[in-house]
């Protein structure tokens, strides 16, 4: 990330870095958070399927 307007105005840079930085921390926390989650969302789903008399294969795809 260039950025030319560097020493004009050095506080809103910084402001910018660290808001990225925040961004890319934020979705690598959520896509890990969503991996975790998976078996879970899918053992769920299954016990749900299977309550309700459907086949759990459904939600395979």
């Amino acid at each position: 990330m260039v950025i030319p307007f560097l020493k004009r105005d050095s506080k809103r840079v910084i402001s910018v870095q660290i808001g990225d930085i925040v961004i890319e921390i934020k979705q690598m926390y959520l896509q890990n958070v969503k991996k975790a989650f998976l078996p879970l969302k899918i053992a769920l789903a299954s016990a749900f399927f299977a309550k309700k008399g459907y086949d759990s294969y459904i939600m395979k795809k």
